[in-house]
Formats: structure tokens, C-alpha cells, sequence
């Protein structure tokens, strides 16, 4: 029964996770984000960027915000090992078009 209800998590987990189709970035720190179910949200990052220490690096080291790489899996945006945006939190807090 276990091994059942484990295997449904797991099968559950595996289709629910969004992955990055199209990022485009915008002014004024944000992301225009397309996932592969089409939906399309604009992602402001400059919360983040207050908010977290390690994001302020987005707004000092010119050209850097631009410059963002997807994971290979297409589920994680980052810029360095310290800074990244998993796509359900793109997803869960960006405005949805």
C-alpha cells in the first residue's frame, strides 16, 4: 500500500512541474516568462532583489540581469550558484497574463 501511494506522489510531482518555454527580460528587473502549458506571467525580481542579499548583484554587476541561463531541465532560472528563480515560484507569484 505504501509503495502505491509513494509511486502516486512521485507520478504526481513529475507532471505538475512547469518548465520554462520562452524568458524574455524586461525593464525595470523583470522577466517575461512563457511556460510549456502557455501561460505566460511577467516576474518582477526586484522584491527579490530587496529582499534577498544575494540577488543585489542583479542590479550592480552591469549587464548581469540579462545575462540568465535555464537550467537543463527548464525548470530553474539562475544567473550564478547563489542566485536562482525555480520555475512553480515564477509561476506561483508572477502576474499571469
Amino acid at each position: 500500500m505504501l509503495e502505491q501511494i509513494s509511486f502516486k506522489i512521485f507520478f504526481f510531482l513529475i507532471h505538475t512541474v512547469s518548465t520554462n518555454k520562452k524568458i524574455e527580460p524586461c525593464a525595470d528587473y523583470k522577466l517575461f516568462i512563457t511556460f510549456d502549458g502557455c501561460e505566460e506571467v511577467i516576474y518582477d525580481v526586484n522584491e527579490d532583489i530587496q529582499q534577498i542579499p544575494d540577488f543585489a548583484v542583479l542590479k550592480t554587476e552591469s549587464g548581469l540581469f540579462e545575462n540568465f541561463q535555464l537550467d537543463e531541465s527548464r525548470t530553474c532560472i539562475y544567473w550564478s550558484d547563489r542566485v536562482d528563480l525555480p520555475s512553480d515560484s515564477l509561476l506561483e507569484y508572477g502576474t499571469r497574463m
